[in-house]
């Protein structure tokens, strides 16, 4: 179960962009006492046909870049899309399912008919589409279909964190399952971004944050079918479907803008989710961002990667010389460098999620060093940039 938990961890963490990274507690709560969520054009619910196939369409906008899923009411299963909208209001969009990219479709609204005309294709077929407006309560709607009842809804506010503007984005799906009421998921992905409006280059750094949304209907689509599996395998335990109670699945993920120093953005990244089993799972990690050129900085900019044995000697050193360390580990042998690196002010800590090197009661273990400690180990050219 540890296995299984962990590899589903892993798949999930490692959605969208790869270097999106985390928050610290007193920023989150400053976050939740500032923002001031506001009501928004940037959700466009659809339904309609695709030729003659009853469709519905849930888009969540960031400035032109559109994200979202569309699915069809005889199936229920969210497939994703993603692309944009031009200054027309012209929407293109590739749809993915799974992680391949499969066909396009492009809509546009008719003023006369109050509706968003366009088509589905590909190489081999092309479908019309013919779309109504659906009218949402506070950025929600509701999708009726013959699996169950999908809802979505979209958020967006704004906040200031160490004295920088920043906006929140966050979409939040929930889903019902028609044969069970009280089996459904939740499924959230925010973002908290500085404002990039007057900086191009940064605003590259804001499309690689909200890569997550390109994946929501992935996200909700690997829930959906842990929940129906852990379901079927309650019922052969069972043998009667009145004695099984459902589970509230959920996948909650975030890449929130944390702190600014020496000219580098960090961004937190934070990973839970319930998918059946004894219990869930989550995860904690950082991404950084260059605030000149907007380039996304790696672990491989920041240590010297040919140094990885000497920086996993000088972990396992630090983690046996650290009695609290010490006892968390399941063992001070041997600690392997870890990719997933923190960044603050004054010192690097080496981040390993549940399960690497200690137990899942353990938490995220956090193995830090001072700059002077860790300083043989890392790259000049980031040396230079913190002034060492």
């Amino acid at each position: 179960m540890k296995t299984k938990l962990f590899l589903l961890f892993l798949i999930a963490f490692a959605i969208g962009c790869k270097s999106e990274r985390k928050t610290d507690e007193n920023s989150n709560s400053e976050f939740k006492n500032e923002v001031v969520e506001q009501s928004i054009t940037q959700f466009i619910a659809l339904q309609g046909r695709m030729d003659n196939i009853p469709v519905s369409f849930a888009l969540f906008v960031i400035k032109n870049k559109v994200y979202g899923f569309y699915l069809y009411s005889k199936v229920g299963e969210p497939i994703n899309l993603n692309g944009y909208i031009d200054d027309q209001k012209q929407i293109f969009l590739d749809e993915y399912e799974r992680t391949s990219k499969k066909s396009k479709i492009e809509l546009k609204f008719d003023e006369t008919l109050g509706k968003y005309i366009g088509k589905w294709y590909n190489s081999k077929k092309s479908l019309l589409l013919n779309l109504s407006t659906v009218a949402t309560k506070d950025n929600s709607v509701e999708f009726e279909t013959n699996i169950g009842k999908l809802s979505a809804t979209y958020f967006y506010g704004d906040t200031t964190i160490k004295n920088i503007d920043c906006h929140i984005y966050k979409v939040v799906l929930n889903y019902k399952w028609k044969k069970a009421q009280d089996v459904n998921y939740d499924f959230s992905s925010q973002i908290i971004a500085p404002d990039f409006s007057q900086n191009v280059n940064l605003e590259k750094a804001l499309n690689q944050m909200s890569k997550p949304y390109e994946n929501i209907a992935s996200n909700a689509y690997w829930i959906e079918n842990s929940m129906f599996s852990e379901w079927a395998d309650l019922l052969k335990e069972s043998k009667n479907e009145e004695e099984v109670f459902g589970y509230n699945y959920s996948l909650e993920t975030s890449s929130n803008f944390v702190d600014l120093f020496e000219d580098i953005y960090v961004f937190e990244k934070s990973h839970s989710d319930y998918m059946g089993g004894a219990h869930g799972m989550y995860g904690i990690d950082y991404s950084y961002a260059d605030a000149k050129t907007g380039k996304l900085l790696y672990d491989y900019d920041i240590i010297d990667t040919n140094k990885k044995a000497e920086i996993s000697d000088l972990i396992t050193q630090k983690v046996q010389n650290d009695e609290n360390l010490n006892a968390k580990v399941y063992t001070s042998d041997d600690i392997p460098c870890s990719s997933y690196i923190k960044l603050t002010k004054d010192s690097l800590s080496f981040l390993y999620q549940p399960y690497e090197i200690a137990s899942f009661a353990d938490g995220v273990v956090e193995i830090p060093f001072s700059y002077k400690e860790i300083k043989p180990y890392l790259k000049q050219s980031f040396l230079k940039r913190i002034g060492l």
